[in-house]
């Protein structure tokens, strides 16, 4: 199963991905901490556990925001270190005459797929 969605919808995918950490590590810390910090987490009370709980869920979506920008600026780095005067030797070799309509797609391409995938 793909999550294409996920793809055009960054922050949506930062903050479940926030979401998803700071649940898992309320989980791990529930189930595997030994009972003396358990005890201890329940001296602390309600407020600052919560409180606890909410700063962890902003670090995680700090770190998941850093993760999903580099993802997304990677591509266009590699598109600038690219060196443009190799295309236009190409051109040259292929006489110097650019195909019409450029890197669009065909007319009628992709018109039996429903709107809601692409």
């Amino acid at each position: 199963m793909t999550f294409g969605w996920l793809d055009r919808r960054p922050v949506l995918a930062t903050v479940l991905t926030a979401l998803g950490v700071t649940m898992l590590a309320a989980g791990l810390v529930g189930l595997l901490a030994p009972l003396n910090v358990l005890d201890g987490l329940w001296q602390l009370g309600d407020p600052r556990l919560m409180l606890a709980l909410a700063g962890f869920f902003v670090a995680s979506l700090a770190a998941a925001g850093i993760a999903f920008a580099q993802k997304a600026i990677a591509p266009v780095a590699e598109d600038a270190a690219e060196d443009p005067t190799e295309d236009e030797a190409a051109d040259e070799d292929a006489g110097g005459e650019e195909t019409p309509g450029g890197d669009e797609p065909p007319a009628g391409a992709g018109k039996d797929k429903p709107r809601f995938f692409t």
